[in-house]
């Protein structure tokens, strides 16, 4: 095996980055509008991922109407996912949002 000096969840967590921006980048028309994956952070357990996002150009009424958006799309994002990575568990997605256009 490779000398990896880095720990299995935060090489895990660099794939599900890569793989949900492009997820969301196949989904423009989805109402998400503009929005970037800023981050993926995954428990030890490989259990949970923490996904933190930003939207571009959008007052905190529309921030938590995205995040929402999200929420109710998660099934479908980590169905994606699974196909993508081919992992035996894929973790539970949380989203957060950061605003970093102020």
């Amino acid at each position: 095996m490779g000398n990896y000096s880095y720990k299995r969840n935060v090489r895990i967590a660099r794939l599900i980055e890569r793989g949900i921006a492009d997820i969301l980048l196949s989904q423009r028309g989805s109402g998400l509008g503009l929005l970037t994956v800023v981050g993926v952070e995954v428990s030890d357990n490989l259990s949970v991922a923490d996904v933190t996002v930003s939207f571009g150009r959008v007052g905190t009424a529309g921030v938590d109407n995205m995040v929402v958006e999200l929420k109710k799309q998660e099934i479908n994002i980590r169905s994606k996912l699974a196909k993508r990575l081919k992992l035996r568990k894929i973790p539970s997605l949380k989203f957060a949002c950061v605003d970093l256009i102020q």
